[in-house]
């Protein structure tokens, strides 16, 4: 819910699937692919695989000074505020 937050969905609980369409639509696969994505899980497949993308392009938000040695302790959940078509 964070990943999709920072995209532009309004966090009230879980997305639509035509909001969840409306914030991937720069993404070719998922408006050509649409009907794999009537499972949630795949939907949140989906999701985390793009914030790995976000990760491993280096623009996801890094932990602030004061919580980096909990976020080697606890882990961090990176996010990215650049918008989906900067993963492609």
């Amino acid at each position: 819910s964070a990943a999709l937050a920072a995209w532009g969905h309004q966090p009230k609980g879980k997305p639509t699937r035509e909001s969840l369409k409306r914030l991937l639509s720069p993404l070719d696969f998922v408006n050509n692919h649409w009907p794999l994505f009537e499972n949630d899980d795949v939907c949140d497949a989906l999701v985390c695989a793009l914030a790995a993308r976000a990760r491993e392009r280096g623009i996801t938000l890094k932990p602030p000074n004061e919580d980096i040695d909990a976020a080697r302790r606890e882990g961090w959940i990176h996010i990215s505020c650049e918008p989906v078509a900067a993963l492609l």
